[in-house]
């Protein structure tokens, strides 16, 4: 994978040769050290803590991962999640007062549901890579915040650069970032099938379409052209079933038809529904002649 996460080195012992290029500091909510994410040239990363002596364990441990910059975070009342240290700290320097920036640790795909609970309540926008991890990134972000946050906008940056560093490096100015700030869409996932569909009716008739179906058993001619299967099988005939719903039915490349039982679940569904009620209507039967009985007998 072609991420930051490839770069870290969660349990290495010692440091990678090389100049250290920056030190990240992960702090609790008391501003107290908890670990570094050590960024080295050439690109690799190492996370380390201190033991007890004050020296470094170059590992993460016990060590529980939180959000970069957690204390500034936690008093924010809006928080700009990038992918990164080196954005969150890039966009610390475009941000207005009272805003925060924050990333998670290890790269793409490494966001926790605990993190999103310390962003509940607060506006947050998205400022994801534009590269295939950082959408798949953004995705997980938003999906984890919805419901929590009290709104979640994404931040688009121009698909010729990888990230906000790299695009502030090419020029881009913080009035354009706030620009970019202002023209932030809402995340509106996740989505409801019913946007992709027309024409959405209850359905109806729902016994009597599963009672013209005929369950049969059959065993195949030749089972090795069946992925082996052997004995006694238990189906649907393709040319009973398409006069039923012809729109199950295909045909492979031999010529044979094929059945493939979409919404069968819904069909099931609504058939224990209609059941359900004709039992209910039913029983109130029984218990309406059993009332006009001991009526009888009274008189």
């Amino acid at each position: 994978m072609n991420t930051d996460q490839s770069f870290f080195k969660l349990t290495d012992s010692s440091p990678p040769e090389g100049k250290i290029a920056a030190t990240y500091d992960y702090v609790n909510e008391q501003g107290l050290l908890l670990f570094q994410i050590v960024r080295y040239t050439p690109k690799a990363f190492r996370t380390r803590h201190l033991n007890e002596r004050r020296g470094w364990v170059w590992r993460l441990g016990n060590v529980q991962p939180v959000l970069y910059r957690l204390t500034e975070v936690i008093v924010a009342h809006t928080v700009v999640v990038v992918e990164g240290e080196k954005d969150a700290e890039t966009a610390r320097r475009l941000l207005p007062t009272g805003w925060a920036a924050t990333t998670s640790p290890f790269g793409a795909g490494q966001w926790r549901n605990e993190y999103s609970e310390v962003l509940c309540g607060k506006q947050i926008f998205l400022c994801p890579d534009t590269d295939f991890y950082g959408q798949q990134h953004l995705m997980q972000v938003g999906l984890s915040l919805s419901g929590k946050a009290a709104g979640v906008r994404v931040v688009e940056l121009p698909k010729t650069v990888k990230d906000l560093t790299e695009w502030i490096e090419q020029g881009g100015r913080a009035d354009q970032f706030v620009l970019l700030l202002q023209q932030a869409q809402p995340f509106d996932y996740p989505r409801f099938d019913t946007e992709s569909m027309v024409n959405v009716q209850p359905l109806e008739g729902a016994l009597d379409k599963l009672l013209r179906l005929d369950g049969k058993e059959y065993e195949w001619k030749e089972p090795e052209k069946q992925g082996n299967l052997t004995g006694c099988q238990m189906g649907l005939i393709a040319q009973e079933v398409e006069t039923v719903f012809p729109e199950w039915i295909g045909v492979d490349t031999q010529g044979y038809k094929t059945l493939t039982i979409k919404g069968f679940e819904a069909l099931v569904i609504e058939t224990i529904k209609e059941l359900k009620h004709e039992n209910e209507n039913l029983k109130q039967q029984c218990e309406n002649l059993a009332e006009l009985s001991q009526n009888s007998l009274r008189i």
